[in-house]
């Protein structure tokens, strides 16, 4: 009987912990079993989708109820784009290589239907895909990953081929649905460029130039642009503007600067402000329509490499601070400032000033990476090193729920040991 009985009792227990700390643990991280190559939003961050390039899998991760679902490929998928409930996905045959030859080269590209969550196309293609875009009238453009000068395809849905233009291996494309342009940016070259793609009504690349400056400005890998399409947000944190005018005199000019380089950034949905995600786990927030820094604050627990606005919270994808290697999706709370004090952190831009100097492009200054961090960032922490790690002090109500919890398994133990069949 008394076997029985405290079978029961540990039951309940079991289940009272669980009642206590079930909301805690839903509103935590979502721990992910791989590295992404890319994320992105459905738009409103309900979902966000990741490809597994090693594992050849689509994830979709639902962020009210953390269910993740996944698509199996034959190839390795590696970038994606989202648009009007189906998401675009490019799909490799191997690594992308400066040494694997445009006349070589092969893969494809999918498209998934995000209700169902299933391939309804599959398209071979001829070049090594990298960063993928859908136009407004639903041509799909791909960058080849590999080939050094290589090509910029555009294709139709069925994935018959529309045009092939010049442009550098890896480079990141952006698509201005405003101004139905493409903007890439190189990645392996120095000094980094921005340039522009004119597109046909049919789909095809009619012309492209690159920006006027030439290592004036430092550039980082990555960039934003704002919901209205007349900015160009570099993650050097430097500002470009973007034109109507199809002229390399007038479009991708330098408008600004925010004085801080960041590793991800999201528009607010009615895109009044911007959050920059900073190498030292701050999250800041900016005014867009004047670029100033405002004062809300938030901090993300690991290394942000993606950032998605979902009402009023971020979701992050990120990686862990411990330097483990392994990522989690995160949500933060925009509804409060949560960070621990940050001196210094006023709008004069002196925690991480950028340097326009001639001719310099030192992307470990201007594009620091969450997998390794550039200890000449002040913003940027070592993960590695203990005593440079952030620890601010439990808040009440965690300090309560770890106290409850402790005195919970206290009781628990104390009554097995009473009840225990086996005690003499």
């Amino acid at each position: 009987m008394k076997k029985f009985f405290c079978l029961a009792l540990a039951t309940f227990l079991s289940f009272a912990l669980l009642s206590v700390f079930a909301p805690a643990l839903a509103a935590g991280k979502v721990p992910l079993s791989f590295t992404p190559a890319d994320a992105v939003s459905n738009g409103d961050g309900s979902v966000i989708y990741l490809s597994d390039f090693s594992g050849k899998k689509v994830y979709s991760l639902n962020t009210n109820t953390n269910q993740l679902k996944s698509i199996s490929f034959s190839r390795s998928p590696d970038s994606m784009f989202y648009k009007d409930g189906k998401l675009y996905v490019s799909l490799c045959d191997k690594e992308h290589s400066s040494y694997w030859l445009k006349e070589d080269q092969k893969g494809a590209f999918a498209i998934v239907d995000c209700a169902s969550f299933a391939v309804t196309a599959q398209h071979s293609i001829d070049i090594d895909p990298g960063d993928i875009v859908v136009s407004n009238n639903n041509t799909v453009y791909i960058a080849s990953g590999s080939g050094q000068w290589t090509y910029f395809c555009a294709y139709r849905q069925n994935g018959t081929s529309i045009s092939k233009t010049r442009i550098r291996q890896a480079s990141n494309i952006v698509y201005n649905p405003i101004l139905n342009k493409v903007y890439t940016i190189t990645t392996d070259s120095s000094p980094r460029d921005i340039s522009a793609y004119i597109l046909q009504s049919d789909g095809g690349v009619s012309s492209y130039y690159d920006s006027r400056y030439h290592g004036d400005y430092p550039m980082g890998k990555n960039m934003r642009l704002s919901p209205d399409g007349t900015k160009i947000l570099n993650d050097s944190g430097n500002i470009f503007t973007c034109s109507s005018t199809n002229s390399r005199d007038n479009d991708i000019l330098y408008a600004s600067s925010i004085n801080r380089s960041w590793l991800a950034l999201s528009f607010s949905k009615d895109g009044s402000k911007f959050y920059i995600a900073l190498s030292n786990r701050q999250i800041y927030t900016y005014n867009y329509s004047t670029l100033s820094e405002e004062t809300a604050k938030y901090e993300s627990e690991g290394h942000a490499k993606y950032l998605f606005t979902k009402g009023n919270s971020l979701i992050v994808v990120s990686r862990e601070a411990s330097n483990s290697g392994s990522f989690f999706v995160e949500t933060v709370s925009l509804t409060g400032s949560n960070t621990s004090s940050n001196p210094g952190s006023n709008n004069s831009g002196s925690d991480n000033p950028v340097t326009n100097s001639l001719g310099s492009d030192n992307p470990g200054s201007v594009n620091p990476d969450p997998d390794n961090p550039d200890s000449s960032d002040p913003d940027a922490k070592d993960p590695d090193n203990q005593d440079n790690q952030e620890n601010p002090e439990p808040s009440e109500p965690e300090l309560k729920k770890d106290n409850l919890l402790k005195k919970i398994i206290r009781m628990f133990v104390e009554t097995l040991n009473k009840l225990s069949p086996f005690k003499k």
